[in-house]
């Protein structure tokens, strides 16, 4: 219910002694009360090194849906770049409504120091728009 109410895709609870973080793997709010919504639970000991390592992954899972909200609007090669809604992961879709993991063609995302990704070749230099300009696939995080 807490997810569904607030709209977002993680609940997590701390007993003083484990932290439990479940994560609903939906693609919209409404998928999230299915009973058939995966789910993938993590437990982590308040004693135990890798506590520290799952919330450094929490809180680079909200920042990488944040950026996802906030996208622009990306088309490469007639593919049309799409995000994750509980994971902020994009994926490509094609003319036929086909989705894609990696871009078909090999465009790899690039993070460059001000907290924004722009799509590169493997090679790593930048793909650019018709103006010569980056194709940046998000916002800066720049303050």
């Amino acid at each position: 219910r807490y997810c569904h109410k607030y709209k977002c895709f993680a609940a997590s609870v701390f007993d003083g002694r484990h932290l439990l973080i479940l994560v609903f793997q939906a693609e919209t709010v409404a998928q999230i009360k299915q009973q058939n919504c995966p789910v993938t639970g993590l437990i982590f000991s308040r004693t135990c090194e890798t506590l520290r390592y799952g919330l450094f992954r929490t809180v680079t899972h909200q920042i990488r849906r944040m950026q996802a909200a906030a996208a622009l609007s990306v088309t490469l090669d007639g593919y049309v770049r799409k995000f994750r809604w509980w994971s902020g992961d994009p994926y490509w879709v094609d003319g036929n409504d086909n989705e894609h993991g990696v871009h078909p063609n090999g465009y790899i995302r690039i993070f460059n120091p001000y907290g924004a990704w722009f799509w590169a070749y493997v090679d790593g230099n930048p793909v650019l728009d018709l103006n010569g300009q980056p194709v940046w696939d998000t916002v800066s995080l720049e303050l």
